[in-house]
């Protein structure tokens, strides 16, 4: 009956270490600090992060690859907002500029 309670535990401790491995990889966690440059670290970081949003050229969510332009072009809605189209952060067309 102790054999088959012992076999459990390290059944048990097996399962527990390999999914903190599998975990630990899946979310890319360094093990390599200590738990005082951990706190410290998250101290800084909080310290140092915008809560602003980075801003890219013509708005867009994401910037573009090298050799690449940024555009953005909107149709509108109707008559009540206009047609806009964007290149390289430069206005082209927009419901302000009515005109190419």
């Amino acid at each position: 009956m102790r054999v088959a309670g012992a076999a459990k535990l390290m059944v048990a401790a097996a399962v527990f270490v390999l999914t903190f491995c599998v975990i630990s990889q899946v979310f890319e966690i360094k093990m390599d600090a200590s738990l005082g440059n951990l706190f410290a670290q998250s101290v800084l970081d909080s310290a140092t992060h915008s809560t602003k949003p980075p801003r890219y050229k013509c708005g867009i969510s994401k910037a573009c690859p090298e050799k690449h332009f940024a555009f953005e072009m909107a149709s509108g809605a109707a008559n009540v907002v206009g047609p806009k189209i964007c290149l390289e952060d430069n206005v082209l067309m927009s419901e302000e500029r009515n005109a190419l």
